[in-house]
């Protein structure tokens, strides 16, 4: 019987504390993964648990002189509610100011924002997808397109010919008169 509790008990442990450090860093999505996965292990403890009774209940027909070991289910302390710190996200946004605005070619904050304002992946990275949608939303809404970067060129200027002379070995011979 204690074989069964000792490795029921190391999964609630196991379990409980992976949850519990996995959460300081965690989005929202994370957390509802986790909270389903620590329902289902839970669930697993209560079957487990349903399993220990019954392995330890004796048959009617066989007779015993000791009583019968009681068996106490775990007790499986429930989680407070954690309430996500109100967001930036919630509050409004001018979007029409976000799109008018002037961003520059690569990496930015303001990036994200706009990212998040057109409704593509927020990488923070303004390049050719971000420009593609950015176009698009300032044409369907009627507005111009002074914010909006020109994609950077990839060509570059061939580097001038240059001549360089080498002078070939002279050649010399050696004649050899034989005596």
């Amino acid at each position: 019987m204690k074989r069964l509790l000792a490795p029921l008990a190391m999964i609630l442990v196991l379990s409980t504390v992976g949850a519990g450090c996995s959460l300081l860093s965690s989005d929202d999505g994370e957390i509802e993964v986790l909270r389903a996965e620590l329902a289902s292990l839970r669930e697993e403890v209560v079957g487990l648990s349903a399993d220990i009774v019954a392995l330890s209940v004796v048959p009617a027909a066989a007779t015993t002189t000791a009583p019968a070991p009681e068996v106490t289910e775990p007790v499986v302390e429930e989680e407070p509610e954690v309430t996500p710190p109100e967001s930036p996200v919630d509050e409004p946004v001018d979007e029409e100011a976000i799109l008018t605005a002037t961003y520059g070619w690569g990496p930015s904050d303001e990036a994200v924002a706009l990212q998040q304002v057109l409704g593509i992946g927020a990488d923070g990275w303004y390049g050719g997808g971000t420009r593609a949608a950015h176009v698009a939303e300032l044409d369907a809404r009627g507005l111009g397109h002074d914010g909006v970067p020109t994609a950077p060129t990839t060509t570059t200027v061939a580097p001038e010919e240059s001549t360089t002379t080498t002078a070939a070995p002279v050649e010399s011979t050696t004649t050899t008169v034989a005596e």
